[in-house]
C-alpha cells in the first residue's frame, strides 16, 4: 500500500528484484458494484482462493452469481486501449520553480468490437451507480487495488464518469463500442496489485458476461404454459433468442395471492423453434394465481443467462 513522505525512515528504497512480472495492456474490464449491499468493498478476499489460487469454480461463482449486487460483469475483448493518467497539477512561481499540488486524473478508453446499441444502454446503466474495475492484460493477469489487507480491491471510479457511445460502421471500418471511464481521485496509482497468470487457473482471458432473457407467457392453463425467451439482440422482429434452457435454471413462485413456492414437474425447449419452452407444473394451479418465474434463488446460475423475471396469472 502507497506510503507518504515520513521523516522517520526517509525515502523509499529503489531496489527491484531481477525478473518479475509486469502488467500489459488491457484487454477486458470486469465491472463491479464498487460497495456490496453490506456496505463494505466487493474485493476478492485473498484466503478464499483455494491454495492462493484463482481457479474457474471462484470465476464462475463471481461471473455467474445470482445476487446481481455482488456479481463480476466482464466486457468484451477490447482494443485501442489508452489507459493514462494526466500530467501532475503543479503551482508556478515568478522565480520558475514550481511546487507539486496533486496527481492528474486517470482516464481509460478502450473499443469493443462487434458494437451493438442493446450493449450500449446495458453499459450507461454502469453510469449512476458507484462502481469499480478489475482489469485484465493481454496475457492473463488481474490488476485491482490493493488498499485492504487481505483483499484485491476493485480498482474505484468516479461517479457518473462512465461513458458509452456506439461508433457507427464506415466504409473502412466496423461498428464498434467505445467505453470511457475516469478513475477516482482517491486511487493511488501505488496501490495497484495484481493477481499474476500463474495464480490464475480459471480461463479469465476468455470470460463472458451473463446475457439478459426475457420472455411473456402464452397458452397459460392451470397445469403450466409455454414462453418465447429472448435476448435483446438481433433484429427487432427476429431477436437472437435463449435456447439451452432447462429445468434447473428456473424457480417458481406464487406471489399473489398466497406467496409461496411452487413446484415445476418439467421445462422442455421445442424441437422446431429456438427458445420456446413448455413449462408444466407438478400441480394445477388455482385461477387467479400469479405466478413468478425467475433465476434459481441458489447459484451459481448454470448458463450464461440471466433471466428477468416474468409473472403469470393463471386463468
Amino acid at each position: 500500500m502507497a506510503v507518504l513522505c515520513s521523516c522517520d525512515t526517509g525515502g523509499g528504497n529503489l531496489g527491484r528484484p531481477s525478473c518479475y512480472e509486469t502488467f500489459k495492456v488491457a484487454k477486458k474490464l470486469i465491472f463491479v458494484e464498487y460497495y456490496k449491499p453490506d456496505g463494505t468493498v466487493n474485493g476478492i478476499q485473498l484466503s478464499t482462493l483455494t491454495g492462493g489460487v484463482l481457479d474457474q469454480t471462484y470465476l464462475d461463482a463471481r461471473v455467474k452469481d445470482v445476487n446481481p449486487r455482488t456479481r463480476w460483469y466482464p466486457t468484451p475483448e477490447l482494443k485501442n486501449v489508452v489507459n493514462e493518467r494526466a500530467d501532475d497539477i503543479t503551482e508556478t512561481f515568478e522565480d520558475t520553480t514550481s511546487n507539486f499540488i496533486q496527481e492528474g486524473a486517470r482516464t481509460f478508453e478502450g473499443m469493443a468490437l462487434k458494437g451493438d446499441p442493446a450493449f450500449v444502454g446495458k453499459m450507461k446503466q454502469w453510469r449512476c451507480l458507484t462502481s469499480g474495475v478489475f482489469v485484465i492484460d493481454k496475457n492473463g493477469n488481474l490488476r485491482g487495488s490493493f488498499k485492504r489487507a487481505g483483499y484485491l480491491d476493485p480498482i474505484k471510479l468516479q461517479d457518473d464518469s462512465l461513458s458509452a457511445s456506439l461508433m457507427t460502421a464506415t466504409d473502412t471500418t466496423g461498428e464498434k463500442t467505445r467505453i470511457r471511464y475516469t478513475v477516482d481521485s482517491l486511487e493511488d496509482d501505488a496501490d495497484l496489485r495484481m493477481i499474476e497468470t500463474s495464480s490464475i487457473t480459471a480461463d479469465i482471458k476468455g470470460v463472458s458476461g451473463l446475457v439478459d432473457v426475457t420472455g411473456t407467457a402464452s397458452n397459460i392453463a392451470t397445469t403450466g404454459f409455454d414462453v418465447q425467451l429472448n435476448t435483446p439482440y438481433g433484429g427487432i422482429t427476429s431477436p437472437i433468442p435463449a435456447e439451452g434452457m432447462a429445468l434447473a435454471d428456473f424457480e417458481a413462485n406464487e406471489i399473489s395471492p398466497t406467496p409461496g413456492a411452487v413446484a415445476i414437474t418439467s421445462v422442455t425447449e421445442s424441437a422446431t423453434v429456438p427458445g420456446f419452452y413448455t413449462f408444466v407444473f407438478t400441480v394445477a394451479q388455482t385461477t387467479g394465481d400469479v405466478i413468478r418465474i425467475s433465476n434459481p434463488a441458489v447459484g451459481p446460475l448454470s448458463k450464461s443467462f440471466d433471466l428477468n423475471y416474468f409473472d403469470v396469472t393463471i386463468p
